[in-house]
């Protein structure tokens, strides 16, 4: 298994712009860098796994924070 440093990895930009760091045919591991109010965009989604690193912020699934 190949190990991913992300920290290498970490981009910032003024767009939403998830980098994929591994894929396969049932997933996909995104690195998600946000800047201070950034958020992402709604989407349709399978089920979805988050671990914040740094920072803080606030996640809102339909109607519940």
């Amino acid at each position: 298994m190949e190990l991913i440093d992300v920290n290498e990895r970490v981009v910032f930009s003024d767009e939403f712009s998830p980098k994929i760091l591994r894929a396969g045919p049932d997933y996909k591991v995104p690195l998600i860098c946000l800047n201070a109010g950034q958020k992402i965009p709604p989407h349709p989604s399978g089920t979805g796994v988050f671990y914040i690193i740094s920072g803080s912020g606030v996640m809102t699934v339909g109607d519940e924070e």
